[in-house]
Formats: C-alpha cells, structure tokens, sequence
C-alpha cells in the first residue's frame, strides 16, 4: 500500500471492500433537496443500505448559524477551563488542610503549602504531609475512574440508540454538582477544622454520571455523525484544540484567583463554566440521531444490556481488509499507554515540581500554560510544515509525534534545574498532536461502519483504567525521577 492509500480508502468489517453502486433517490428532487438521503446497493446481495454520510447530509440542513461554525468546541472549551482552573489549586487545598487539620501543624507553617507565594517551606513537614495527600488524591482516582471505566462501555452503543444529548447533558449535570460539593465543603473548611478527605465525596456525582469520560466518548460520536465525511479530521484536530486552550486560560486564571480571591470563588466560577456548557448544548446542540421516543424507565433499563458490551467486542475484533483490524488495535494500544502516561501524570505532577524545584503555584501555572501553548502553536505548524507541504502520511506523523513525547519525557526524567523542565517542553512540541493523529484514520473507516465508533469507547474505558493504574504506582512518597522515567520507558 503506497504512502497515502490508507487516506484515501473506505474499508468494512468484511474480507474485502463492497462492490457498490450509488443511487439517486427517485423519490426525491436534488435540486430542491441536494442533502436527501442516498442508497447504497451492494451488488452481491439484494439489500439496499443508508449510508452513513448521508444521514450526516441530513443532519446539516437543520443547522443554526453558531453550529454552522462550531459542533461541541464551546462547550468542550468550557469543560477544560473549569476543569483546569480548579485542578492545581485544589492539591494546594488539599496540603493545606492536611497540614493544619490532619497533622496539627500552626497556620504560620502550614501557610508555604498553599503555594501562593515564595515563603521558606519546612522540607520535614511536607515530607510528612505529601504522601497523606497523595492518598487522597489515589482516592480521588479510583471513584473518578473505576466507574466511568465500566459506564464507557455502555454509553456509546446506549447513545446510539437513545441519543446523544442525553449523555452529554447528565454528564455535565453530575459535574456541576461536584463542583458545588466541593465548594460547600471548601466554605466549611474556611470556618471549620474540615478532613481533607470529604472532598473525595465531590467526586460521587461526576462518577456515577459518567464524568468527563462520557462526554468525550459521545463528543467524538456527536462530531462523526455531523461533520461532512472530508472534514472530520479536521474538526477532530478544532475539537483537540479547544481542549488546550481551556487548559491554557483555566491553568492561568486558576492561581491568579486563587491568589486575590479564595478556594470558594474559583470552585463557583468553574460550576458556572460547566452550567454554561449545559446551556450551550441544552439550547444549539440538536440531537444528531433519529431517536425512537420510549419511557425513560425504558431507556434506563437499556443502559446495561450485555447487547451493548457484545456488539463493542464484536465490532472492535471485526475482520477488515488490509490488515486494517491490526491497525485500529495498535493505534488504540499506542493511545492508551499515551494516556497512561499523560493523564496519569496530572495527578501527581505538581507534587514532584515542589518536591524537586519548590515551585509555587503561579510557577507551575506558567509553567503549564506555556507547555500547553508550545504544543498547539507546534502541533499547528507542525501539520501545516509535514503534512501540507512535505505531504506525509497521518501515521508517519503520529511516529514523530511519539518520538517528539519521548524526548520531551526524557529530558523531564534528567532534569535537575527547572529551566529544563522548559527545555523538555520545546522538544515535546508535537506531542500535543498524538491523539488527532491516531483517531482520524479510525475517524475515515467510520464513514462506512459507524459502529466503528465503539472501538473509541473501550479507548476510553481503558483510558479511565491507565490513570488510575498510573496514580497508583507513584501516589507514595512522590520521588524526583519515578513519575517520568515510567513515562519515558513505556513511549
């Protein structure tokens, strides 16, 4: 197969490709109606089949001006800004009230752990106080991530069927409701000795509404089923770029409230941001699938059908042709162990910069902010230098990007100035765009298997699985090197 035929092709879960004619519906008139639904008759059988991109053709003529510019990127934007701008300065919360609740330390020596400023940090007692924290946050991990795991592999085959609004709209729901259980517990804290452990409680609603995971699941499902067939990549590579920037501004905006305001205002103005979200998709965003209407109980009692875990194996071990079902199972081992890596990291990464650089929390945000801008800006011209003007491959592409993670984390796992840990970023440049290019060649075969969409919810599913993995093996104590010569070993 030369360089770019993989691009180019349409395959099935069959030996061979189709033999198929497309036909005009003559019930329709296409120059009224240039989006009417085309047939697909396959040549070797007697049956007729809808094509996917079709039904996509007639989801874009009911769409309104903002979703004629964007699909989800609003509110996944939203999401990642209210997620990053409470998540560093959250641990520092954590340290805090550890230090003075759980060890009984003055306030004067647990004041460093908050990590507004530059003040001398009692080593001996933060050497105490971060292996207690890190529990908490190995606790965090498994109710955010055993749960999710397990709901992701019902959610796409459900939304499937029932639609994908729902999903995204609960998820949201759930997340909101953590962020004002977290902000109650953070007002209580404020006036109150409060155990640092409550705040595992907050992680309950997201949980068991499926949590970020599901909205990313029926993300990438929601955008398949929209997007023209030629743009899917591309709105795949808008959709990775909304992330980062949410991630840029919330990592940002994050420690400077925290510094001028308090822990409350920043947990209520991400509760904003995610209800925000809500609205935005509750009032644009238009259910993409043609729903049957059934009683809720109905739908509810659906959820966990076994039907939806077998119809996900079964899609995901399909035979196709051209060795196709042994690429879409590499390209999902190399996102996951990505993930592992990547994600797992964010629980503890900012234990190890203090326990390694003594950075403050305005350090690492600025830290975090450039990381995340240098891998957009270098994602961008990375795409436009290699694949536009060198013209190659997508999988060409996804090995430099891996190779560009590699050198980023072995640099990281060397350093032993924090002006490296700058250095590494630089290298890592093109680390940011792994997932686009892994997930748009599985983005292409869904335009003639839909259900090939499901091979992204055991992604997913296992993603949950690899963070928690990850948390544990480095929750305690945090040394320099473990968390990223792990990282650098498995790239």
């Amino acid at each position: 197969m030369r360089r770019n035929e993989f691009e180019n092709s349409t395959y099935n879960a069959q030996n061979t490709p189709p033999t198929a004619v497309y036909v005009q519906n003559s019930t329709s008139d296409a120059s009224v109606n240039p989006y009417e639904r085309t047939e697909v008759e396959d040549l070797n059988s007697d049956q007729t089949i809808v094509t996917d991109s079709d039904t996509v053709s007639n989801t874009q003529q009911q769409l309104n001006p903002l979703r004629r510019i964007f699909i989800l990127e609003p509110p996944i934007f939203l999401l990642n800004f209210a997620t990053s701008l409470a998540s560093v300065v959250f641990t520092n919360q954590l340290l805090y009230q550890s230090c003075k609740v759980t060890f009984g330390y003055t306030e004067a020596e647990c004041e460093p752990m908050l990590g507004i400023s530059n003040a001398t940090i009692n080593h001996n007692i933060e050497t105490k106080v971060q292996p207690y924290v890190s529990r908490i946050i190995l606790a965090n991990s498994l109710v955010s991530s055993i749960i999710p795991a397990v709901l992701a592999l019902f959610i796409g085959a459900w939304s499937d069927r029932f639609g994908r609004r729902p999903v995204l709209l609960i998820s949201l729901i759930g997340i909101f409701l953590g962020y004002i259980v977290s902000f109650i517990l953070a007002m209580v804290s404020a006036g109150s000795p409060t155990n640092p452990w409550l705040y595992v409680i907050a992680q309950i609603p997201p949980a068991v509404t499926g949590s970020s995971c599901a909205v990313m699941i029926v993300c990438y499902c929601y955008i398949a089923d929209v997007a023209p067939p030629q743009l899917k990549g591309l709105k795949m590579v808008l959709n990775d770029a909304a992330i980062g920037a949410g991630s840029v501004i919330g990592t940002l905006a994050g420690s400077a409230l925290f510094a001028h305001t308090s822990m409350q205002v920043v947990f209520v103005i991400s509760a904003a941001a995610i209800l925000l979200a809500f609205v935005y998709i509750y009032l644009v965003n238009e259910e993409s699938m043609k729903v049957a209407h059934t009683t809720l109980g109905y739908k509810l009692c659906q959820f966990f059908s076994v039907s939806h875990v077998i119809d996900l194996v079964r899609t995901c071990v399909a035979r196709r042709a051209n060795y196709m079902r042994t690429f879409i199972w590499f390209s999902m081992i190399a996102l996951i162990i990505t993930n592992f890596t990547t994600s797992g990291e964010g629980n503890v990464f900012y234990l190890f910069l203090r326990a390694k650089f003594n950075v403050t929390v305005s350090q690492y945000s600025d830290y975090n902010s450039i990381s995340d801008a240098i891998q957009i800006i270098g994602g961008i011209i990375a795409v436009i230098a290699f694949r536009k003007y060198l013209r190659l491959s997508i999988v060409s592409m996804a090995m430099l990007s891996l190779l560009s993670a590699v050198g980023e984390s072995t640099v990281r796992a060397a350093a032993q100035q924090f002006w490296e840990m700058y250095l590494a970023t630089a290298l890592g440049f093109m680390s940011g765009i792994i997932g686009p290019m892994l997930l748009t060649p599985q983005t292409k075969l869904a335009r003639c298997s839909p259900s090939l969409l499901r091979c992204r919810q055991s992604h997913r599913s296992a993603h949950r699985r690899s963070i928690l993995v990850f948390t544990m093996l480095h929750s305690p104590p945090i040394r320099a090197c473990s968390i990223l010569s792990a990282r650098c070993c498995i790239c």
